[in-house]
């Protein structure tokens, strides 16, 4: 009986695939094929207008605020990690003007998600969306971290920048070594299962305490892997797995290429201010081998080559445009 009742519902199954095809195979007329295809032209036209448009909330005039970009149908919010004027002039370069950066939601607090975060501009990008960030969406910002400007003529800007009281609001980076009696200061990894893993820690004024976490990527951990002799960043990591210290060192920003932690800039020391989860600090796991994402230019001129196949073979990742604009039309 279970039997006979099984092959009853596969045969039920199969008819209404049958139906299901033909309905949806039904042969149109030249006309009609023309106009389902102008109205997904027109969709998806609706959506590449807007796709990476950028505005700004909260500020007196419409030239400063926080910065909202559009992205899959929907408006989302910057984050401020490792934001800096090079972004904001991207982001300013949009309304012919040049720019300069904000931060800690000076304009109110995120009222959208948000899209972007840790983002690095070089200042020449045509578009935010052009410069490195993570990936869409994925981000640890709260709601009073979101990313700003001001945008002004070009003539203005070295007026603002001294004179102005709302240039406290943009980043006041120092290289360390410029700030800190280097002889004095030390650097070690704690709580890891191993050397080469841990708790980033630093020594300053007398005392060791953590890094704030915030903003915190694979450049400043190969500065600190250098800077101990363990070879390569393996993993950057905001994390409390390695225990947790007073954060006595906040806004690291590395360019990736220094030698040592000292190197880089920081925004704040001694008592500062380190937002996101309370008890992650900045964590790092060396390696004595190159990452394999760090490019062997020797490698790639003796393997590389060009390949002629179908379009239907080519694949690409999520995160990638390895199409042209024209692949996607109707």
């Amino acid at each position: 009986m279970l039997q006979l009742k099984y092959t009853m519902n596969l045969i039920v199954l199969i008819i209404l695939l049958i139906r299901t095809v033909k309905v949806f195979s039904k042969n149109v007329n030249e006309h009609e094929r023309a106009l389902r295809a102008e109205f997904v032209q027109n969709l998806l036209n609706k959506q590449n207008k807007f796709e990476g448009r950028i505005k700004l909330v909260g500020g007196s005039s419409k030239y400063e605020g926080n910065v909202y970009i559009y992205h899959a149908g929907r408006w989302g919010a910057v984050c401020d990690d490792n934001w800096d004027d090079e972004a904001a002039a991207v982001v300013c370069r949009s309304f012919n003007l040049s720019g300069i950066a904000t931060i800690g939601s000076q304009y109110g607090e995120a009222i959208e998600r948000f899209w972007l975060d840790d983002v690095i501009c070089q200042g020449d990008e045509t578009s935010l969306s052009k410069c490195v960030f993570n990936r869409w969406g994925s981000t640890d910002c709260e709601k009073d971290e979101v990313a700003g400007v001001i945008c002004m003529e070009e003539e203005e800007l070295p007026a603002r920048h001294k004179d102005s009281d709302a240039m406290s609001l943009a980043y006041n980076e120092e290289r360390l070594r410029d700030v800190i009696d280097v002889s004095k200061s030390k650097l070690r990894l704690t709580g890891g299962k191993n050397i080469r893993e841990g708790r980033v820690e630093i020594f300053l004024n007398g005392s060791w305490g953590s890094i704030c976490p915030d903003g915190w990527t694979v450049y400043e951990a190969s500065a600190v892997c250098r800077h101990l002799g363990m070879g390569f960043a393996e993993q950057a990591l905001q994390t409390y797995i390695f225990g947790f210290s007073n954060i006595i060192l906040s806004g690291v920003s590395c360019e990736g290429n220094e030698s040592s932690l000292f190197d880089c800039k920081h925004k704040q020391r001694g008592n500062v201010k380190c937002p996101g989860d309370i008890g992650h600090t900045a964590a790092v796991v060396c390696t004595h081998f190159l990452a394999d994402l760090v490019l062997d230019t020797a490698v790639i001129e003796r393997s590389a080559h060009l390949q002629d196949v179908m379009m239907f073979q080519l694949q690409c990742a999520m995160e990638e445009n390895c199409l042209s604009r024209t692949a996607y039309e109707v």
